[in-house]
């Protein structure tokens, strides 16, 4: 399955995604939203996404037929595409990994995140998916590290591979993405903590599985499934 891509460019917006959302349902799959600054941009959970103006910001539209369990998966689709369109560009692609579930790190620091929302229709099916990204292409808040590389040419790297990863999810092919997902992901057995409200557990990463899910093997040994929370690899 191709996705036909048409970007949208703008200055300055509250928010990319704010922008497809009120495209409504008339939005066709492939509209793609670019802008210089975002003035509320955001990330999980609601919080704040800084958007100072040279970093490349943008959201599309994908409307895949799924049921609403299966988009779980496709956070580790896009994160997948990114990552791998990274490795492409940079100068040292050994250095991009995938940390679970939405962040892109460039030499253990995030240079990019994903934010992944639903839209439901009146049968409580799936109407469409907004895919928002933000990767550090000039500058970084603290935590972060920029990867000094032109918006255009990453933004066209990001959409070519998401085309690629995303047709192999549409017929049917997790497997293959999933294998890939751990291929650029933090190793087995490296150590984990992940903050669940106010609890931390800490372990070290077994897998992530079909669902999407992370899989923590405790120091008690035994195994325990989450499927959200804010995660700390060893050595962030």
């Amino acid at each position: 399955m191709n996705v036909n891509w048409t970007i949208e460019r703008y200055e300055e917006v509250h928010s990319t995604q704010d922008v497809l959302r009120e495209r409504g349902e008339k939005a066709q799959e492939g509209l793609a939203v670019v802008a210089q600054v975002q003035t509320k941009g955001r990330g999980r959970h609601g919080r704040e996404w800084i958007s100072p103006a040279g970093n490349l910001y943008f959201s599309f539209l994908l409307k895949p037929d799924v049921n609403l369990k299966s988009v779980g998966q496709l956070g580790l689709v896009i994160g997948q595409a990114l990552g791998a369109a990274l490795r492409e560009i940079v100068d040292q692609p050994d250095e991009i990994s995938l940390k679970w579930p939405n962040d892109v790190l460039y030499g253990g620091q995030k240079c990019a995140g994903i934010l992944i929302e639903t839209q439901l229709n009146d049968r409580n099916g799936i109407d469409s998916v907004l895919v928002g990204i933000g990767v550090n292409t000039k500058s970084a808040p603290e935590i972060g590290v920029c990867i000094d590389r032109d918006n255009e040419d990453t933004l066209q790297s990001v959409l070519s591979a998401v085309n690629e990863v995303y047709a192999l999810w549409c017929v049917g092919d997790f497997d293959e993405v999933l294998r890939r997902w751990h291929n650029l992901a933090h190793p087995k057995g490296a150590g984990m903590s992940v903050k669940l409200g106010e609890e931390l557990i800490e372990g070290v990463f077994e897998s992530v599985d079909s669902d999407g899910h992370l899989h923590l093997r405790l120091n008690d040994n035994t195994l325990r499934t989450i499927t959200a929370g804010d995660v700390y690899v060893t050595g962030d």
